[in-house]
């Protein structure tokens, strides 16, 4: 079965985490084209990591910037794996309006995805910038750090984050 991705953060081409979509085994994938979220919501870069982190605050922030994929159930699955989904991330259905599709590909110019978000975080999450367009390499200076970078502990680090509902 296909299974229709919205990624806004690592996973997005030329981005640290892009292998996981492109080196899947058993994965399928079709990129479908560029979009952005039809709704607003706030893209932040937090932990000790510079993790991207899409909050669960519709109406907040921008309407971001992202990749739609389609992918298969295993590709699917290994997505969910590197979401630490369900635990760290929530994974739910939104609209996304396609700006640039990929050639061959036919769609409707608004589709609904499914998108990662967290619903639990500290209330400072809300005051940090935030983005339309993530970029580990950006001006921000705040390179994502992958998990073999990343010192032991990491997850209670996360955790850590996610404590707090800040709705």
């Amino acid at each position: 079965m296909a299974h229709r991705v919205f990624v806004y953060g690592t996973l997005k081409q030329g981005q640290p985490n892009h292998h996981v979509i492109t080196g899947c085994k058993e994965g399928k994938y079709t990129l479908l084209g560029q979009g952005r979220t039809v709704s607003k919501w706030p893209l932040v870069i937090a932990s000790p990591f510079n993790i991207p982190f899409l909050l669960d605050i519709e109406g907040e922030g921008h309407n971001i910037v992202g990749e739609v994929y389609e992918v298969n159930d295993a590709l699917f699955a290994d997505l969910d794996v590197l979401e630490g989904y369900p635990g760290y991330y929530d994974r739910r259905p939104i609209s996304i309006k396609l700006e640039k599709k990929t050639e061959g590909v036919e769609c409707a110019d608004v589709l609904d995805c499914w998108l990662y978000i967290i619903n639990t975080y500290k209330p400072f999450m809300r005051d940090l910038e935030k983005y339309e367009n993530y970029d580990s390499f950006g001006s921000h200076g705040k390179p994502y750090l992958s998990r073999c970078e990343r010192d032991e502990g990491w997850a209670q680090q996360i955790d850590c984050l996610m404590k707090v509902h800040a709705k």
